[in-house]
């Protein structure tokens, strides 16, 4: 089950550039799935794999 996650994001135009730059690049992305991967891919440089498996794992079991 997803639940909606309420972020706030002050936008300037660094990071609206950021973005646009992005989407343009890689058109299978929308915003949402743009950001979802952002958020993987710095847990995974600030916690590391072995972290990110123990979450998936016992995610994965939580939903069982």
């Amino acid at each position: 089950m997803s639940k909606r996650l309420q972020i706030n994001i002050r936008s300037n135009p660094y990071t609206e550039s950021l973005i646009k730059a992005v989407l343009e690049k890689d058109d299978s992305l929308d915003k949402s799935k743009f950001v979802h991967a952002a958020i993987e891919r710095l847990a995974f440089e600030i916690l590391g794999p072995e972290e990110i498996m123990n979450i998936r794992m016992y995610q994965h079991f939580d939903e069982k």
